[in-house]
């Protein structure tokens, strides 16, 4: 049984770490050119310091999936 629970817990930790890493990509695909300029040819503002905040939220919903990860395994 602790062989079959071993199993589970790393079909999980694997789908996680694939979920965090979509998230990651989709993240920086979006604000690596946003940080660089992009928006302002268009919109005329560059962004401030505080525009790191969104790092911090992404980095913390990586961190909240992960954490979830206990729940899903402990439901089974």
């Amino acid at each position: 049984m602790q062989l079959l629970n071993a199993v589970e817990l790393c079909r999980l930790t694997m789908n996680t770490v694939k979920q965090n890493l979509w998230w990651a990509f989709a993240y920086n695909l979006v604000g690596i050119p946003t940080a660089a300029g992009l928006l302002l040819p268009v919109t005329g503002t560059m962004l401030t310091p505080i525009a790191g905040a969104p790092m911090r939220l992404s980095s913390i919903g990586v961190m909240a999936n992960s954490l979830l990860l206990r729940f899903n395994f402990l439901s089974l």
